[in-house]
Protein backbone atom coordinates (compact mmCIF):
# COMPACT_ATOMS: atom_id res chain seq x y z
CA UNK A 1 0.00 0.00 0.00
CA UNK A 2 3.05 2.22 0.55
CA UNK A 3 4.22 1.97 -2.46
CA UNK A 4 1.05 2.83 -4.21
CA UNK A 5 1.14 5.83 -2.64
CA UNK A 6 4.10 7.08 -2.83
CA UNK A 7 3.47 6.29 -6.91
CA UNK A 8 0.52 8.58 -6.23
CA UNK A 9 2.60 11.31 -5.08
CA UNK A 10 5.34 10.80 -7.61
CA UNK A 11 2.75 11.08 -10.39
CA UNK A 12 1.26 14.10 -8.82
CA UNK A 13 4.63 15.80 -8.53
CA UNK A 14 5.39 15.00 -11.87
CA UNK A 15 1.96 16.73 -13.51
CA UNK A 16 2.39 19.39 -11.57
CA UNK A 17 6.10 19.74 -12.63
CA UNK A 18 4.85 19.15 -16.45
CA UNK A 19 2.38 21.61 -15.94
CA UNK A 20 4.59 24.63 -14.75
CA UNK A 21 7.11 23.19 -17.31
CA UNK A 22 4.63 23.93 -20.04
CA UNK A 23 3.36 26.92 -18.12
CA UNK A 24 7.01 29.00 -18.14
CA UNK A 25 7.70 27.63 -22.15
CA UNK A 26 4.29 29.28 -23.33
CA UNK A 27 4.23 32.35 -20.44
CA UNK A 28 1.13 31.93 -18.41
CA UNK A 29 -1.79 29.40 -17.90
CA UNK A 30 -4.04 30.74 -20.21
CA UNK A 31 -1.68 30.55 -23.28
CA UNK A 32 -1.02 26.63 -21.61
CA UNK A 33 -4.74 26.44 -21.58
CA UNK A 34 -5.17 27.14 -25.36
CA UNK A 35 -2.19 25.24 -26.05
CA UNK A 36 -3.62 21.96 -24.38
CA UNK A 37 -7.36 22.51 -26.51
CA UNK A 38 -5.23 23.22 -30.37
CA UNK A 39 -3.25 19.60 -29.78
CA UNK A 40 -6.04 17.31 -28.56
CA UNK A 41 -9.81 16.44 -29.29
CA UNK A 42 -12.73 14.91 -27.13
CA UNK A 43 -12.03 11.94 -28.77
CA UNK A 44 -8.36 11.43 -28.08
CA UNK A 45 -6.55 9.30 -25.49
CA UNK A 46 -2.92 8.30 -25.09
CA UNK A 47 -4.38 4.95 -24.78
CA UNK A 48 -5.35 5.29 -28.46
CA UNK A 49 -1.94 4.95 -28.67
CA UNK A 50 -1.64 1.61 -27.89
CA UNK A 51 -0.35 0.50 -31.16
CA UNK A 52 2.59 2.47 -29.75
CA UNK A 53 4.98 -0.34 -29.49
CA UNK A 54 6.43 0.41 -33.23
CA UNK A 55 9.74 2.55 -32.29
CA UNK A 56 7.80 5.64 -34.33
CA UNK A 57 4.96 5.90 -31.69
CA UNK A 58 7.31 5.31 -28.96
CA UNK A 59 9.89 8.05 -29.91
CA UNK A 60 6.91 10.32 -30.15
CA UNK A 61 5.51 9.50 -26.68
CA UNK A 62 8.51 9.67 -25.38
CA UNK A 63 9.93 12.84 -26.22
CA UNK A 64 7.06 15.02 -26.81
CA UNK A 65 5.24 14.31 -23.77
CA UNK A 66 8.45 15.11 -21.90
CA UNK A 67 7.66 18.85 -21.94
CA UNK A 68 3.60 18.73 -22.60
CA UNK A 69 0.47 16.47 -23.28
CA UNK A 70 0.52 13.70 -25.78
CA UNK A 71 -0.70 15.23 -28.91
CA UNK A 72 -3.19 14.18 -30.84
CA UNK A 73 -1.50 13.62 -34.64
CA UNK A 74 -5.16 14.78 -36.19
CA UNK A 75 -4.84 18.41 -34.42
CA UNK A 76 -2.86 19.21 -37.22
CA UNK A 77 -2.51 18.36 -41.27
CA UNK A 78 0.22 15.85 -42.51
CA UNK A 79 2.05 18.76 -44.15
CA UNK A 80 2.40 20.59 -40.98
CA UNK A 81 4.22 18.45 -38.71
CA UNK A 82 7.63 18.69 -40.09
CA UNK A 83 7.61 22.38 -39.58
CA UNK A 84 6.08 21.39 -35.93
CA UNK A 85 8.35 18.51 -35.01
CA UNK A 86 11.08 20.88 -35.92
CA UNK A 87 10.45 23.62 -33.93
CA UNK A 88 9.68 21.32 -31.03
CA UNK A 89 12.87 19.97 -31.06
CA UNK A 90 14.21 23.62 -31.20
CA UNK A 91 12.69 24.40 -27.90
CA UNK A 92 14.09 21.03 -26.92
CA UNK A 93 17.18 21.96 -27.68
CA UNK A 94 17.14 24.95 -25.97
CA UNK A 95 15.13 23.75 -22.25
CA UNK A 96 17.99 21.09 -22.51
CA UNK A 97 20.33 23.59 -21.27
CA UNK A 98 18.23 24.12 -17.78
CA UNK A 99 17.24 20.82 -18.01
CA UNK A 100 20.15 18.48 -18.98
CA UNK A 101 17.98 15.14 -17.95
CA UNK A 102 15.82 15.91 -21.34
CA UNK A 103 16.52 13.54 -24.56
CA UNK A 104 16.67 15.10 -27.75
CA UNK A 105 16.23 12.56 -30.55
CA UNK A 106 18.71 11.71 -32.57
CA UNK A 107 18.50 12.89 -36.62
CA UNK A 108 16.82 9.32 -37.45
CA UNK A 109 14.35 9.39 -34.09
CA UNK A 110 13.11 13.03 -35.39
CA UNK A 111 12.34 11.46 -38.78
CA UNK A 112 10.55 8.59 -37.14
CA UNK A 113 8.21 11.38 -35.62
CA UNK A 114 7.96 13.16 -38.00
CA UNK A 115 6.96 10.07 -40.56
CA UNK A 116 4.58 8.87 -37.63
CA UNK A 117 2.69 11.81 -36.58
CA UNK A 118 2.38 13.37 -40.75
CA UNK A 119 1.18 9.46 -41.41
CA UNK A 120 -1.66 9.72 -38.30
CA UNK A 121 -2.50 13.53 -39.30
CA UNK A 122 -5.79 14.97 -39.41
CA UNK A 123 -6.77 13.90 -43.38
CA UNK A 124 -7.72 17.62 -46.17
CA UNK A 125 -10.91 17.16 -47.59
Amino acid sequence: MDKNISLLIGLILLGLALFFLTDRLLGNKQAVIHFTEQITSSDFTEGMLKEAKSPEAQHFVDICSQCHITPDPKAHPSEAWPGIVTRMILLLNEEKKRLPSLLIPNPKETRQIIEYMSKKAKKNK
